[in-house]
């Protein structure tokens, strides 16, 4: 009698625990951004924060993307981005389960960026197939924040000083770019300083589109400097004007280049 009672014990245990197993969330392929990692001239010996860059710094960028799930994962589209400038698109194999790969990118620091960016993108989103991998969307994304400072030797399409006797603000560039992971437009300016003397305090730029006028300050920029301020909108403006220093807060040597 006792043996009965303990043999039907350890059955309705048994019960219990499998069904506390089977209650336990299980994802057959869940690929999720597991960092990202920047080599570049100069790095610290510490992980930091913030990392400081010198514009036009060559820089390693190593993406890591792990299947959580027991099951071989789908192929994957994997972007990553430097602010508004989308550095790749890389189309990334089935991963084994609990195992890593490894993406390597080059970039070329450019100035004012502040973060790199990395989403993982299903394609075709109604694939069957990919359903699993959308069992934790939350570990699709990640970024580091970064700082890009300084003139450096590649700091955007100033060219170097060649303006007279003071600064001289000029648009260097202005492209307008879509965003990759959620709908609307980057438009990114570029402003450089042609002129012999450095721009010691602030200014905007003035950017116009749509019936819309926004702007953003500039702290500072040196002779042969240039930097770039992103604006973004919902939608791809057909026209956009940028004026730089709108407000004449700059005395420069030419005051004819500051609209394109």
């Amino acid at each position: 009698m006792r043996r009965l009672a303990a043999f039907f014990t350890a059955a309705l245990v048994a019960i219990l625990v499998a069904g506390v197993v089977q209650a336990q969330p299980k994802y057959s392929h869940d690929l999720a951004l597991q960092g990202i990692e920047l080599d570049f001239p100069g790095k610290p010996g510490v992980p930091t924060q913030v990392y400081q860059l010198q514009p036009g710094m060559p820089v390693t960028v190593k993406v890591t993307v792990r299947n959580n799930g027991y099951s071989l994962s789908v192929p994957y589209d994997l972007i990553v981005s430097a602010g508004s400038e989308t550095l790749g698109r890389i189309k990334g194999r089935p991963i084994s389960p609990y195992r890593d790969a490894v993406h390597t990118l080059q970039w070329v620091a450019l100035p004012n960026t502040t973060s790199i960016e990395a989403q993982l993108v299903f394609t075709p989103p109604g694939d069957p197939r990919a359903r699993g991998s959308y069992d934790v969307q939350s570990n699709n994304q990640h970024d580091i924040a970064i700082a890009v400072v300084g003139s450096g030797s590649g700091s955007g399409g100033g060219g170097g000083a060649t303006g007279g006797s003071g600064p001289d603000l000029v648009i260097d560039s202005v492209s307008v770019k879509a965003l990759e992971w959620k709908a609307g437009y980057h438009i990114l300016v570029y402003v450089g300083n042609k002129g012999s003397q450095d721009v010691k305090g602030s200014f905007k730029v003035q950017v116009q589109e749509g019936g819309h006028t926004r702007s953003a300050s500039i702290s500072g920029l040196r002779a042969g400097e240039s930097k770039a301020i992103t604006i973004e909108v919902s939608s791809p403006p057909a026209r956009v004007m940028v004026t730089v220093d709108p407000e004449n807060r700059v005395k420069e040597s030419n005051e004819s280049n500051n609209r394109q």
